[in-house]
């Protein structure tokens, strides 16, 4: 390095040693720090006297052959085919019974059903409905979770419309009702009307069906862009919401649940996730009956209360491992049979990494210490280097705060402290961002790197 004096001269800075580097590796005892004061319902409804911590809200979801990642109270509803150049009525009412892959041909190339996912709660994921002139939604979702097109995005971020596709802009919509006695529907199509409807493969009226007990298969053509939806309802007038941040046919007690899986209502749902570190319980709701909960393939206790179960762990989990539920659902409720799954916690061990790789902490806004016993060499300096933290760290040595970082390098001066055995602390926070993800947005589609990344060394001169 080169100094420069006021004459201008340049002298050559003495070459101080190089730094001694120790890599500390292997895992920290572990434990969370949740922040999130939810008493006044700023983050989560309904309010409740206590902290956001630990929640599952991403499951790797199996059922017989079905495997897939779902979201919680995200549901298969409905098949959709398309975009399609043009009509193909014959072609798709000769499939019969239709399951996702089924396929028809039109000039030579095959167009498959695929499932169609939405919440009955939310809407459509990341496209919750119009947010006004500035982000947010201003408490109230759209009941229109179908959108058929192309998306287009407006007003910075903030609205969206379906525009006509290049592939074409015919679409079909396949779903089943089951009901256990004779009875009038009343279908509900919102801002989108279908061109034609088909009850057990017949023509339909939109107006009103009446069902005989049993299976009846459902079929819509669309041969236009837009958003609505489609619901088949016993009341003629839709009820009034009753639940905040919420569609219309979210608990709604006279709409009939749709699936195109009307054969697996007996088949066992598999909800996996990874609990963190220090997880000793589990909290949710379920609409079914929960048949077995395991957490590293150890089977808990299992208390009911309506709705709502409490699963205690044979043991507190050292370190993070996978909990399963498994549960027989109800009728028309598979994928989103399980809501968020709260996960108390204690103390565990955890090696340096983003803490959002657990699929529990994959939503996660708050703190966490980390802390571990260490051997500080003699130095005349000493540097604890943390690597990389998601965002903030402070760290403590035997209880006294050695600094705060917010940003890179993430270097903490130890010298007073060489020559010495102390219990070494570090207390990472996060932001808003992972927590924001538990809302309908059309951001944060991924989880921010979050925790004590590392890699950890000391540096001595």
């Amino acid at each position: 390095m080169l100094v420069f004096s006021g004459k201008g001269e340049a002298r050559r800075e003495t070459e101080q040693a190089a730094w001694k580097e120790r890599s500390i590796d292997g895992a920290w005892d572990f434990e969370l720090v949740p922040t999130l004061d939810n008493r006044y319902g700023d983050y989560e409804q309904p309010p409740y006297d206590g902290f956001v911590g630990a929640q599952a809200r991403f499951f790797r979801f199996s059922q017989g052959e079905r495997e897939k990642m779902v979201t919680r109270l995200e549901e298969a509803y409905l098949l959709k085919l398309g975009p399609l150049p043009r009509a193909a009525d014959d072609a798709v009412l000769a499939l019969g019974r239709i399951a996702p892959g089924m396929a028809v041909e039109l000039d030579g190339k095959a167009y498959a059903f695929t499932e169609y996912e939405f919440s009955l709660r939310y809407g459509l994921s990341h496209d919750a409905g119009p947010q006004g002139s500035y982000h947010g939604l201003k408490g109230r979702l759209t009941d229109d979770f179908l959108a058929l097109g192309r998306k287009v995005i407006t007003q910075a971020n903030s609205n969206s419309y379906y525009a006509p596709e290049d592939e074409g802009n015919f679409y079909y919509i396949y779903t089943t009702v089951t009901v256990g006695e004779q009875m009038a529907a009343f279908p509900k199509i919102g801002s989108m009307r279908p061109d034609a409807f088909w009850l057990d493969g017949k023509p339909a009226s939109l107006d009103k069906v009446i069902l005989t007990r049993g299976t009846h298969t459902l079929l819509l053509r669309y041969g236009h862009a837009g958003r609505g939806c489609f619901v088949l309802d016993r009341c003629r007038q839709t009820a009034p919401r009753t639940i905040p941040l919420a569609t219309s046919w979210y608990e709604n007690e006279t709409l009939l649940p749709l699936t195109p899986y009307p054969e697996h209502r007996h088949i066992i749902c598999r909800f996996a996730f990874d609990v963190p570190p220090g997880a000793y319980r589990l909290r949710f709701a379920a609409k079914g009956e929960v048949v077995r909960v395991t957490a590293g393939g150890e089977e808990a206790s299992v208390s009911r209360d309506g709705e709502r179960y409490t699963a205690g762990l044979p043991s507190v989990r050292e370190t993070a491992c996978e909990a399963v539920i498994e549960l027989l659902p109800a009728r028309g409720a598979y994928e989103s049979a399980l809501d968020i799954v709260n996960v108390d916690c204690g103390r565990g061990l955890l090696e340096p990494g983003d803490w959002a790789r657990v699929d529990a902490l994959a939503c996660y806004s708050g703190g966490a210490r980390y802390e571990r016993r260490m051997a500080l060499p003699e130095a005349k300096e000493l540097v604890l280097d943390l690597g990389e933290a998601g965002c903030s760290a402070e760290v403590f040595v035997g209880g006294e705060s050695a600094g705060v970082c917010m940003t890179a390098p993430y270097r903490f001066d130890l010298t007073k402290w060489a020559g010495s055995e102390q219990d070494v602390a570090v207390e990472v926070y996060n932001t808003l961002f992972n927590h924001y993800r538990t809302i309908q947005t059309q951001y944060n589609k991924r989880p921010q790197q979050s925790g004590l990344l590392g890699p950890v060394r000391l540096l001595s001169r």
